[in-house]
């Protein structure tokens, strides 16, 4: 009886981490390629739009040390993990009110400085279920890596400039 539970138990925690890294990989794979697109679409010029792409690694230097340090002190990762999940959620959300460069630049570091560790939080997360409750990480992991692949296809090819068009059919027959 305790076998099948933790059995059942290994396969609830591993679907659950697979559909967290399912829904942060399809946002980060249809949101990457088409940001600096959105941004240009908000007014920004190439040298302020190069400049707020930019700030995603510093962002990740300054907030993670924070945050991963957080988690590890309190040993409860997973609630920090939902609360910079959830943060990163509302700070994205404030980008549609956002216009203009400074705007936007104040939105671009509250939302680096949040969403920058939950791949870290994440992957510590799992690692430690993987100890706990005998997980595969890579299988778990993988479900993300497919996720962001997806995403990035099925969204260029939605996207409305990257269909081909009548004439150019044949290009898109990778067979011939």
């Amino acid at each position: 009886m305790t076998a099948a539970a933790s059995a059942a138990e290994r396969r609830s925690v591993a679907l659950r981490l697979a559909l967290f890294y399912v829904a942060f990989f399809l946002f980060v794979g249809v949101g990457l390629p088409f940001w600096p697109a959105w941004l240009s679409a908000r007014g920004l010029s190439a040298a302020e739009i190069g400049f707020l792409l930019s700030l995603a690694p510093w962002m990740k230097l300054v907030g993670n040390p924070f945050t991963t340090r957080l988690a590890d002190a309190t040993g409860r990762t997973r609630p920090v993990l939902l609360a910079v999940a959830f943060s990163g959620m509302v700070f994205y959300l404030l980008f549609t009110l956002a216009y203009g460069f400074w705007p936007l630049l104040a939105v671009t570091v509250l939302a680096g400085l949040s969403i920058g560790a939950l791949t870290p939080l994440a992957d510590a997360l799992t690692m430690g279920m993987a100890t706990s409750h005998g997980i595969d990480y890579g299988r778990v992991r993988l479900w993300g890596s497919l996720a962001f692949i997806l995403a990035g296809v099925a969204g260029g090819w939605l996207s409305p400039g990257a269909r081909p068009t009548s004439s150019c059919r044949s290009c898109w027959r990778p067979w011939r």
